[in-house]
């Protein structure tokens, strides 16, 4: 990989930080918000409408840890582009995630759903609480991103 998954607090001494394109590449090192904005610039530099993509955080209720990805809507659905795998996979093949927050180049989002009470999402210390990638360790990331065969079998 070019760019190599380290924790925030790793590469910057801070709980969370949503690093620039160019931090990035010099550091070569980022976290899941980190992967997601590489590939949102990319996608943007090839062509790809930025009404089109947004950045999600999301928590991942199975792993049970907070994360970010690149969604892409087109006509065919939206479409997730995960740091975790190398699959690209529609979003409703995703039920274990669930989105908190989104936003593109020029509006945001807050996610919910009904619950059927008063009940409130599970996030210990709220929302502030929220930090991408933090509850992931590097080697479960290898151990989770297994290379993908491209092109026809």
């Amino acid at each position: 990989r070019l760019i190599a998954y380290r924790k925030d607090s790793a590469v910057y001494g801070k709980l969370d930080y949503w690093a620039k394109p160019s931090e990035i590449l010099e550091r070569r090192a980022g976290d899941c918000e980190d992967f997601a904005i590489l590939k949102m610039t990319a996608l943007l530099q090839a062509g790809v409408p930025a009404q089109s993509m947004s950045l999600v955080v999301l928590q991942d209720r199975k792993r049970k840890f907070f994360h970010a990805v690149l969604s892409v809507s087109t006509a065919s659905g939206a479409f997730i582009l995960d740091s975790l795998g190398n699959a690209v996979r529609r979003d409703s093949d995703l039920p274990d995630y669930v989105p908190l927050y989104s936003f593109s180049m020029d509006r945001a989002w807050i996610h919910g759903s009904k619950t059927g009470g008063a009940e409130m999402a599970d996030i210990k210390g709220g929302v502030a609480a929220v930090a991408p990638g933090e509850g992931l360790e590097p080697d479960m990331v290898s151990a989770i991103v297994a290379p993908t065969r491209m092109g026809p079998r």
